[in-house]
């Protein structure tokens, strides 16, 4: 594990990056990020406002929500 993670420390972020992050709409609904996650399975979703990066939505994020929701 040592001798690999002293490998990786000369990697650049562009390496490792996703190159092409899924995004969504600020204004899109709960239910509209989760079948986008699910549907393209991935964890993470770059959200968007008139085409400019805002924040990233988790998995987590949006499934804690939904749990509020449901409790009400």
């Amino acid at each position: 594990f040592t001798r690999k993670v002293k490998n990786n420390a000369v990697l650049r972020i562009r390496d490792i990056m996703l190159h092409a992050p899924l995004t969504i709409d600020g204004k899109a609904f709960l239910m509209e990020a989760a079948y986008k996650m699910t549907k393209n399975n991935v964890r993470r979703l770059l959200v968007t406002l008139d085409g400019n990066p805002i924040g990233v939505l988790r998995e987590q994020d949006l499934f804690f929500d939904m749990e509020k929701i449901l409790r009400e």
